[in-house]
């Protein structure tokens, strides 16, 4: 099951990398381009702000969901660094465990939202609003099944040290 996992993991992992990279290069494009219009010719264009906007959202969405796979995402260990080695290990099984709680409702918040906002309509790119609320629940299964797959090594790694 594990071995299935990661190699499910390491395809979503590899497609969301591409996808963040476009997300956030059309940022960096779209903001440039808001500068250069704006202060060098002096005519603004009114929808390069929101597609940054929308684009700075999806990167991050993603890009954090790459992170939680190597445990790699901000976090605060003043707790786990004074525990001793075998409590810490069960301090992260139980954020890992909260952490897929959290992962479901962002995911059935999110697809509750995106149906929403599909109806409404972004001002200046005119593009169903649920495109971009849509991030929140791609992205909430994407670090569901990364941190299923930590916690699962998790376990094993436990399993194989008793066992020693």
């Amino acid at each position: 099951m594990l071995s299935a996992l990661i190699r499910i993991n390491d395809y979503i992992i590899k497609v969301t990398k591409i996808i963040t990279v476009a997300a956030f290069s059309v940022m960096v494009v779209a903001s440039t381009a808001q500068v250069l219009f704006r202060f060098v010719l002096n005519l603004p264009l009114g929808w390069t702000e929101e597609l940054s906007r929308y684009m700075f959202v999806w990167s991050t969405m993603l890009g954090t969901s790459i992170l939680i796979r190597k445990r790699e995402h901000s976090s605060v260990d003043v707790l786990a660094a004074y525990l001793p080695k075998k409590y810490r290990r069960s301090l992260y099984l139980l954020i890992d465990v909260l952490c897929l709680v959290f992962f479901v409702v962002m995911i059935a918040g999110g697809i509750t939202v995106t149906k929403v906002a599909m109806d409404a309509v972004s001002p200046a790119l005119n593009i169903p609003m649920g495109l971009v609320y849509i991030s929140v629940p791609v992205s909430g299964f994407i670090m569901f099944s990364m941190t299923l797959e930590n916690i699962i090594k998790s376990l094993k790694d436990r399993r194989e040290a008793s066992a020693q």
